[in-house]
């Protein structure tokens, strides 16, 4: 096989994968956290609505709803919650791979981004779900810093992040290739060099 029909192959791969996560609903990634509480995954009951305060667990929780755009950019939304049966509160960051592009934190502004809500859950925001006055949500670069105080039904802040451009992929498969082709020169001379011994 020529090295124009590999690089070909090796694209389309690329293309394949970054199409079909662009439609999956399963993380890209797992953001992590430095917080006084513990943070995890969210794999309640999809029947559960989200922001009612049913959740009652007084874990720091992240949860991926979908790709999507905002601003004409591809951007990844996440939900994180905290919502504790009684009063109690969370202090920490948490750090995403890609940058955090936006942080929608009040009851109206996850109203108006409800498109980016998880298929097949129910979200809730009947009641005041957002972090309340006194609470202090700040992001820069990959990490969103928080320090809530909450009650029934939590605080709910949705975040978008970065998807990495088609072209990050494309200059990724060019480099796995490069290196392909130097260890592959190296095992040759090597051979080489030892025939002639």
């Amino acid at each position: 096989m020529s090295v124009r029909s590999k690089m070909a192959c090796l694209g389309a791969a690329v293309l394949c994968l970054a199409a079909g996560s662009a439609y999956a609903q399963t993380a890209p990634y797992t953001p992590t956290a430095s917080v006084n509480k513990t943070f995890g995954q969210y794999n309640g009951i999809p029947t559960t609505a989200l922001g009612s305060g049913n959740v009652d667990v007084t874990n720091l929780f992240w949860m991926y709803e979908k790709r999507g755009t905002y601003g004409g950019q591809a951007v990844d939304s996440w939900l994180l919650f905290f919502d504790p049966l009684g009063i109690s509160s969370v202090a920490g960051s948490v750090t995403f791979a890609q940058s955090v592009l936006q942080v929608f934190g009040t009851r109206a502004d996850l109203q108006n981004t409800s498109s980016f809500q998880r298929t097949g859950y129910t979200y809730d925001y009947s009641v005041y779900v957002a972090p309340e006055a006194g609470d202090t949500t700040t992001f820069g670069g990959k990490t969103l810093n928080m320090n809530w105080a909450a009650g029934d039904p939590g605080d709910y802040v949705r975040v978008l992040t970065a998807v990495p451009e088609p072209a990050t992929y494309a200059q990724m498969a060019a480099g796995l290739w490069l290196m392909g082709m130097v260890v592959r020169r190296r095992q040759r001379a090597k051979v080489a060099q030892a025939a002639s011994a």
